[in-house]
């Protein structure tokens, strides 16, 4: 009758301590990070969306500001060049007429427009819908802000104004303050507060 055995095989002193020192390098390596870029997460997915901005700032502090000839919803034509050397010039680039977020931005420089007004500078709203838009948001809201129409969107572009979402073009929310030499004074995305935009035109 045979019998197979097996001789188990121990390693050295030496080959465990160089194995256990191997090892515990390894477990103190930190893991390498996830570099999450546009994404938004929602529960434990991770959605990825196409956006992709375009012209993050077209225009920086102290940049010349670039000029614009634009028709409000009137009928007048606005002229960056006949303020230069008069007043500072405020632009309230926004993405659409009589939507939520739009609404209480001009309604908020409205209910202060008197504090506004005492600053000198001229106050206008941008947006590429067309006059009869503007006039009917204007009108629903009482807006005391001119609405300008940048039917192509080339001026919000000029300044940095514009973000892409898949294909198309929407006018990001943004506040510039040009002082009255011409000069890019301030630059905002989002919503700033009336105190940060009438401290901007005060230093301007």
């Amino acid at each position: 009758m045979c019998t197979n055995s097996m001789t188990k095989i121990r390693p050295s002193s030496r080959t465990r301590k160089v194995l256990m020192t191997r090892l515990f390098s390894i477990l103190q390596k930190p893991a390498p990070r996830r570099q999450l870029s546009s994404s938004t997460i929602t529960g434990t997915r991770s959605i990825r969306r196409k956006s992709n901005i375009v012209g993050m700032m077209g225009v920086h502090v102290g940049d010349p500001a670039p000029l614009f000839s634009l028709a409000d919803e009137q009928g007048g034509m606005v002229a960056l060049k006949n303020y230069y050397g008069v007043k500072p010039v405020v632009l309230i680039f926004y993405p659409g007429d009589d939507t939520p977020g739009c609404t209480k931005q001009l309604c908020a420089i409205r209910d202060n427009w008197k504090t506004f007004m005492k600053t000198g500078a001229a106050v206008f709203g941008v947006n590429h819908a067309d006059a009869e838009s503007h006039a009917h948001f204007s009108a629903k809201h009482q807006l005391t802000v001119p609405l300008l129409i940048d039917t192509d969107k080339k001026v919000a572009k000029s300044y940095g104004a514009i973000k892409k979402f898949f294909s198309t073009e929407v006018i990001k929310r943004t506040v510039v303050v040009i002082g009255r030499d011409g000069l890019i004074a301030y630059y905002r995305s989002g919503m700033p507060s009336n105190e940060e935009i009438l401290s901007a035109i005060h230093t301007s």
